[in-house]
């Protein structure tokens, strides 16, 4: 299951969760075809890999918390963008067609779980 990031709080805890096990987020806008298609990829990964914690932000409906991960993370917004968040830190991302199953596995693999 894909949860919403919606608030700071939530993000946090995300950060907390990401000292456990890894968490993917997607940066996603509803008004982007190219952001559309990453969606249904991200909502596959999901399934294929349910040990990892898998989170959304709707980025024209939560730009508070948009700009949040990007501040915090230190990764300049894009979207469609998947960020993989291990140990409280960024350690992969990826934007617009960058984004692909391959490129998020192996960015699993280098996760030491």
């Amino acid at each position: 299951m894909i949860s919403d990031l919606e608030t700071i709080s939530e993000f946090d805890r995300v950060l907390e969760i990401s000292n456990q096990r890894p968490v993917f987020i997607l940066k996603h806008s509803t008004a982007c075809g190219t952001s559309a298609n990453m969606w249904r990829l991200f909502q596959d990964m999901a399934k294929e890999v349910p040990d990892v914690e898998f989170r959304r932000v709707l980025v024209r409906e939560n730009k508070t918390v948009s700009n949040e991960i990007a501040k915090r993370l230190g990764i300049a917004h894009e979207s469609p963008q998947v960020i993989l968040i291990y140990g409280g830190k960024a350690i992969w991302n990826a934007s617009h067609w960058s984004i692909s199953r391959a490129a998020m596995m192996d960015a699993l693999k280098s996760v030491e779980t």
